[in-house]
């Protein structure tokens, strides 16, 4: 009994302390202004001018309507039901990191990495993907290679939308496309909680070869059709029923014909961007690093 008295007390004092630790964080930011509709609230750890305040607020809700009209949801309503706190940090402790999304409403980002606007916005459609996806999933779970495939090409339509051109990251993320092997790919799509950037890479890859290359000729609306699915998903179903359910096949057959592709385009590489988005983009073969760091907590 006295032991199990210690167990608790030990337990109930170690959770005070991460409670305390969390209060002590947030307490570290200030709310700095609110967008006009009252969705984006932008809080700091440092303080902010006023004007460039609301700039930030206009162009995230900008990156959030993007998205919300890319991905085509039956119901829109879970999107915008509460406020989203975005969080300007002067510098992370982890100093590559530029940005992430956790949960359903919260997204941070590094201050002056916002003023990289050709790269920055796409991590605001890459995050607030995630945070959409959330919302909708009701606390279930997406295998994290599909959540940050459909967030990277989210990021990379957006980007394009407002006219930027194709940088590093994409040339990075082509020539990792064109170096996957099948084992290599399987491995990846097994693990449904993988993190780092080949996981994203090959759920970038693996929805690209849906819309594009799938039963021969691509699935154009990929999009919606995942919507879809998770909105199946939030009703109860796991992944693989939805899935099937959306798609009229299991994914593990899924996955096997996209590994036999993999296989069969393994002496001819640079056949496998064509028609996706890095078609015209000059590979980048000598690193699987990208200098556009960003990363997600769902």
């Amino acid at each position: 009994m006295y032991q199990m008295k210690t167990r608790l007390f030990l337990v109930c004092l170690g959770l005070l302390l991460f409670f305390r630790a969390a209060h002590a964080q947030d307490d570290e930011f200030e709310l700095q202004c609110i967008s006009n509709d009252q969705f984006i609230r932008i809080y700091s750890d440092h303080t902010i001018d006023q004007t460039r305040c609301k700039s930030i607020a206009n162009t995230a809700l900008k990156a959030y309507a993007f998205v919300s009209k890319q991905d085509s949801w039956s119901n829109t309503i879970p999107l915008v039901e509460k406020p989203l706190d975005f969080r300007l940090v002067r510098e992370f402790d982890k100093h590559t990191l530029l940005g992430y999304a956790q949960g359903t409403s919260l997204m941070a980002a590094k201050d002056n990495y916002l003023n990289n606007t050709p790269v920055s916005e796409g991590t605001l459609a890459h995050e607030f993907t995630h945070i959409q996806d959330n919302r909708q999933l009701k606390r279930r779970k997406l295998p994290s290679f599909l959540m940050e495939g459909r967030a990277s090409i989210n990021g990379h339509a957006y980007r394009m939308s407002l006219g930027h051109s194709e940088n590093k990251f994409d040339r990075q993320m082509a020539g990792t496309a064109m170096r996957f092997t099948s084992s290599e790919a399987d491995d990846l799509l097994s693990d449904y909680h993988g993190r780092g950037w080949k996981n994203q890479a090959i759920g970038a890859f693996l929805v690209e070869y849906m819309r594009t290359k799938w039963n021969g000729s691509g699935i154009s609306d990929i999009n919606k059709r995942l919507s879809r699915m998770i909105e199946i998903m939030a009703k109860g179903s796991g992944f693989e029923t939805a899935f099937q359910e959306e798609f009229g096949v299991t994914f593990d057959a899924f996955r096997a014909t996209f590994i036999r592709y993999l296989d069969d385009t393994q002496n001819e590489p640079r056949t496998r961007l064509q028609q996706t988005m890095w078609q015209s983009a000059n590979p980048l073969v000598a690193s699987d690093r990208s200098d556009e760091s960003h990363a997600s907590d769902e």
